[in-house]
């Protein structure tokens, strides 16, 4: 019978840590990226078609936390009108992150 390695390589946001601590990863198997700035957010923002309300903006700021996906996402779903999603995302991805969490020390 053989058997084979397998690497896992995890890439997170700075500070966000709940797979490679679940996982016991050393840094050399961690890429952590850097969350954009709001200024770099707004840029992502325009470049899908998002200039305002300002009221939007700020929601989509602040649910995005710096990260370009999320809010890239959140742009998403408000375009195809999925209004209460954007504004109870936060709640959702926490929820997400704990089950997530939850499942991989299961799994372990």
């Amino acid at each position: 019978m053989s058997t084979s390695n397998l690497s896992i390589f995890v890439v997170q946001f700075s500070g966000s840590s709940i797979v490679s601590d679940v996982l016991n990863l050393t840094n050399d198997h961690i890429c952590e990226l850097r969350l954009l700035t709001r200024p770099q957010i707004v840029e992502v923002l325009k470049s899908f078609g998002i200039i305002g309300p300002d009221y939007l903006i700020y929601q989509l700021l602040n649910q995005s936390e710096g990260r370009p996906g999320l809010a890239a996402t959140l742009v998403y779903l408000w375009q195809r009108g999925d209004r209460d999603e954007v504004f109870w995302a936060m709640p959702c991805l926490n929820q997400s992150k704990q089950l997530l969490k939850d499942l991989l020390e299961h799994l372990l």
